[in-house]
């Protein structure tokens, strides 16, 4: 009944203003406040909601990761053929981490029109990216720039 009543009151009003954050504040009086949102984020509430296709990759990911790891330790390096699911999975982290890094240049620009339409559909955290720099990971596949920056030492005393 109370709920037909509020519907009848805004149906009547709809076509004076209405303030959806008037009709929280009054009609839902348990809505967060700001003070209750910094409590709970104070003990570490996740506020995003995943879905079953996040929770089986994120398993996914720590399954793989934890194979790195053990890779690791034996080999000594995170160079993982490129014929092996793992190989596959790290070549899928370099081009997620470049993917990464090319929307944060493009949201960096605010001239970019492609900036409000692009999306990245693979992302990289920072802490992932922090995980796997401890192991050792090579982010290029061949580390070409060191070479590159010595040969051009050598070109400047060349001259």
């Amino acid at each position: 009944f109370v709920y037909r009543q509020r519907y009848n009151k805004l149906y009547n009003h709809r076509t004076t203003k209405f303030h959806p954050e008037e009709y929280m504040e009054r009609y839902h009086p348990w809505k967060l406040t700001e003070e209750r949102m910094k409590r709970l984020d104070f003990v570490g509430f996740e506020w995003k909601i995943m879905t079953g296709q996040q929770r089986q990759y994120n398993r996914l990911w720590e399954q793989r990761f934890a194979e790195l790891k053990e890779y690791a330790a034996k080999n000594g390096n995170c160079n993982v053929p490129q014929s092996t699911k793992l190989g596959r999975w790290v070549k899928a982290q370099r081009e997620a981490k470049k993917e990464t890094e090319r929307r944060a240049a493009l949201l960096a620009d605010p001239n970019c029109p492609l900036a409000k339409r692009h999306k990245c559909t693979i992302r990289l955290s920072d802490e992932r990216i922090k995980r796997l720099e401890a192991l050792g990971f090579a982010w290029s596949r061949r580390n070409e720039m060191p070479k590159w920056d010595a040969r051009f030492e050598q070109l400047v005393e060349y001259k």
